[in-house]
């Protein structure tokens, strides 16, 4: 709970005269974010957050390459593919298949695919032997880096 504005009223307007008193490391859904119109959030900008000073009916949807990159290699994207594998392996799962179907349910809210499934097992199988939870992280970031992760279908 709480507002994401640590600062008085006002305070949050940015100009050339004042830093911005935004801070957007809280762990909340984005839809929670606020929309500062002179200091929009990186990380909505790499996405086509639309312009918050236009009135916008519906927006083009896109898939650029610093979408992509953003996925791959941003600490943030790392950090949560780490947490998602750890809860994956925490999880009252008995073997690698079930702990992929939950990678995949969990992330996209759908199983995998024969394909995906049969990929992301020779995939964790020949991975990184003493430390498991690196393999299961870059499964995760891998699912994240999907267009179904950035699309509903």
């Amino acid at each position: 709970g709480g507002t994401f504005l640590g600062t008085n009223n006002r305070d949050y307007v940015t100009n050339d005269q004042s830093g911005n008193g935004a801070r957007y490391d809280a762990p909340r859904r984005s839809i929670y974010l606020p929309v500062i119109r002179n200091a929009v959030y990186d990380y909505l900008q790499a996405f086509d957050f639309g312009d918050p000073s236009m009135v916008n009916a519906a927006r083009t949807p896109t898939t650029v390459a610093p979408q992509a990159l953003f996925l791959m290699n941003h600490p943030f994207v790392t950090e949560q593919a780490q947490l998602a594998a750890q809860r994956t392996l925490a999880a009252a799962v008995p073997d690698d298949a079930g702990r992929i179907e939950l990678a995949y349910r969990s992330a996209l809210g759908r199983g995998p695919t024969a394909r995906e499934r049969a990929l992301a097992g020779e995939f964790i199988r020949g991975g990184s032997g003493d430390a498991p939870v690196e393999g299961w992280a870059q499964l995760h970031q891998a699912i994240f880096a999907s267009v179904d992760f950035r699309y509903l279908h």
